[in-house]
């Protein structure tokens, strides 16, 4: 899997440069599950993720992101790890004691806010204290492919489409020309040269700036901005959100080109799969993009979907 480099390029924003290490898991009354599967298992796990004939890794330390539905599928074990980790977080957005133990990056933890796919598990590698320290995750460089997330059915999206950086999703976009900022108020101070952030619930939000902010960045030339540091999830965890300019993301598959593989080599149509976790007042609020490979598995995909092969984007490698 391609490793996202620190290096900030000349077209980016210098951010902070702490290193974002592991935590030790603290103690609570329930027992965390252990991702302690065999070798065997990570590797049947990736293989059938990528499904490229690369080198397989043989455990989950360097991915962000679990696909638990997959997951679930490789062993008894793995299955097992998938049932627990579901009874110790549940979908609801009250969390018990035990999700206390996980605020860190050594477990993963699923349902972390209302745009991620509810069939993801997330290892929480950067919280607000530490954002608000200095640190960030790595930006993503001019004209890379990354690994990403992204799901429909906000109406937030009418401008840009937010993905999610995260590795181990096995869809991946092109950043074209892009930006790199800590915060959307970041953003908004170099953009549009003034100060949004307010006191209280909303920080670092700045919602009703973000349209001209995208409308200024694409006129300045940009295709994506990333924000390094925005903290919406559950545990004040930070993810990394990137938007695609003059693209919208109401739908799951927003239509930009899609490549799949462990290097972003194959190709991949992006067809509507699972959902995103969503809200108690609006559960399943839209479906989330995944990857088809293969001719007539795209196109029965496209055709269960009732979605014409004009709003998708087939990339050649």
């Amino acid at each position: 899997m391609r490793s996202r480099s620190p290096t900030i390029d000349a077209n980016m924003l210098a951010v902070g440069d702490r290193t974002l290490g592991a935590r030790a898991p603290t103690q609570s009354a329930c027992p965390l599950p252990k991702l302690d599967l065999p070798a065997a298992d990570w590797r049947s796990y990736f293989r059938h993720l990528y499904n490229d004939g690369s080198p397989l890794p043989e455990s989950a330390e360097h991915v962000d992101v679990l696909n638990l539905t997959l997951l679930s599928t490789i062993s008894e074990a793995a299955s097992r790890y998938v049932a627990h980790l579901g009874a110790m977080f549940p979908r609801e957005h009250a969390w018990g004691s035990c999700f206390n133990g996980a605020c860190g990056s050594v477990h993963f933890a699923g349902y972390l806010n209302v745009h991620c796919p509810s069939e993801f598990a997330w290892r929480l590698r950067l919280l607000t204290g530490q954002r608000d320290q200095g640190a960030r995750h790595p930006p993503l460089l001019n004209r890379s492919w990354a690994e990403v997330t992204h799901c429909g059915g906000s109406d937030f999206e009418a401008n840009a489409a937010f993905y999610y950086a995260a590795r181990g999703s096995g869809l991946w976009i092109n950043m074209g020309r892009t930006a790199a900022f800590g915060t959307h108020d970041d953003a908004v101070r170099h953009f549009l040269k003034r100060n949004c952030t307010l006191r209280g619930v909303g920080a670092h939000e700045c919602d009703s700036f973000l349209k001209r902010v995208m409308a200024v960045a694409v006129h300045q030339g940009f295709d994506t901005v990333q924000f390094l540091g925005h903290c919406d999830a559950k545990c004040n965890t930070c993810l990394h959100e990137v938007a695609v300019l003059r693209e919208h993301g109401r739908l799951a598959c927003p239509p930009v080109a899609y490549r799949s593989g462990s290097r972003a080599q194959l190709q991949c149509t992006c067809v509507e799969h699972s959902s995103s976790v969503g809200t108690k007042e609006r559960p399943d609020r839209g479906g989330c993009a995944s990857c088809v490979r293969g001719t007539l598995a795209l196109e029965g995909a496209m055709e269960r979907s009732g979605i014409g092969t004009a709003h998708w984007h087939l990339t050649k490698s």
